[in-house]
């Protein structure tokens, strides 16, 4: 997958990896020397990869999704797991935001509890 992204004729996925690459870039407050030296290339080389013209090797999508938490699926495939969207979530939010987003689904995850237990006693009942 990783070597066809790398063909002349692979043009469209380079850029639509190069759009999510940014798309973290900024989610993460980088400048793109800063993202470039996190993935462990040359902030000349990352230009390339950011307009599509180059592509990244196995071995830097790795490194990077594994030191940015960003799944590969989502480097190379767009896809996002339910995780990958509420990092995405937290990720712009401030520490008191997350206090209260923390209430909110223990709040929820309560509620969700006490009423499986209803239903449960309903259908006995029934």
């Amino acid at each position: 997958m990783v070597n066809n992204l790398c063909a002349e004729n692979n043009l469209q996925k380079r850029k639509e990896i190069a759009q999510r690459l940014e798309l973290i870039r900024n989610n993460m407050k980088m400048t793109k020397i800063e993202f470039a030296h996190l993935i462990g290339i040359s902030d000349q080389y990352y230009g390339t990869v950011a307009k599509g013209k180059n592509c990244l090797a196995p071995d830097k999508l790795i490194n990077f999704a594994v030191n940015s938490g960003v799944s590969i699926d989502y480097l190379l495939l767009g896809k996002q797991s339910d995780n990958d969207e509420i990092n995405s979530i937290l990720e712009r939010l401030s520490p008191s935001e997350i206090k209260e987003m923390i209430a909110i689904m223990k709040s929820i995850l309560s509620f969700s509890k006490k009423h499986e237990i209803c239903s449960k006693k309903h259908v006995k009942i029934a």
